[in-house]
């Protein structure tokens, strides 16, 4: 990863491309309601079953909490595809208008669809559904950890109510993480096809806690061949791209 010089350039009149936040605040609920009524069947269907009430072996009351995964997780996957393939849409068509409201000065155009473009689309709903998929079975092997420790009734709808807030806290982070990584990623390819090969770091300070690495970053100039090395697992990354990073990419145009 190299720092580029920085040579005559153009000036953004702004701080670049935004995230968008209204998709934010639709697509929580969506990916709140995959989870939900999975978490509140099996609480419901435990009490029914009078299993836990008899203190019934744990083979069985593991039985109907792997019933109930089996039942729902198709239909979250399917559901996620759904939900992904929607809310990309918005993104992308956003990511048009963002970016050129920024660049506004220089009359750049973009289009909606490019090969390119809808490749790394493709890409992002895959991402977002095997990611939705990991969620649904941390919850279920949450559930039988609960059954397996022997913790009894008391212990198993702890644990069920514990997954039910969690899960509220996990669909507001996916929806503002995802929101921010699916337009971060679709800009850098939409701006790369149309030339521009640079951007600025610009850092956030709106986080209740902040990365050292991209505090140095903040107004440097990268190239989108060559990130910054500054990702949380060390390697490279653009702004937005981390978990809670609300750090963004000015597009440097130089002449």
């Amino acid at each position: 990863m190299k720092i580029l010089r920085r040579k005559p350039r153009a000036q953004i009149s702004s701080n670049g491309p935004s995230y968008p936040v209204p998709v934010m605040q639709r697509m929580e609920p969506e990916v709140l309601k995959l989870f939900l009524p999975m978490v509140i069947e099996s609480r419901s269907e435990l009490r029914k079953s009078g299993l836990i009430a008899m203190d019934s072996r744990q083979q069985d009351i593991s039985a109907i909490i792997d019933r109930i995964y089996s039942k729902y997780m198709p239909d979250i996957v399917e559901k996620a595809k759904a939900i992904a393939d929607r809310f990309l849409s918005d993104i992308n068509r956003y990511s048009v208008k963002s970016l050129e409201s920024t660049l506004k000065d220089f009359s750049i155009k973009f289009t909606d669809s490019s090969p390119a473009v809808d490749r790394k689309i493709s890409d992002l709903s895959a991402e977002f559904v095997a990611m939705i998929k990991r969620v649904g079975e941390k919850h279920h092997d949450r559930v039988l950890k609960a059954v397996s420790s022997g913790s009894g009734a008391a212990g198993i709808f702890e644990e069920l109510m514990n997954i039910e807030g969690v899960t509220r806290s996990i669909a507001k982070n996916i929806a503002e993480d995802q929101t921010r990584k699916m337009t971060s990623t679709i800009n850098a390819v939409r701006l790369q096809e149309a030339g521009v090969t640079k951007f600025r770091w610009l850092h956030s300070s709106g986080g209740k806690t902040q990365r050292p690495l991209h505090v140095e970053a903040d107004g440097q100039i990268y190239s989108y061949n060559d990130p910054p090395h500054i990702g949380d697992d060390g390697g490279p990354t653009l702004p937005g791209l981390e978990p809670n990073c609300r750090c963004r990419a000015i597009p440097e145009l130089t002449f």
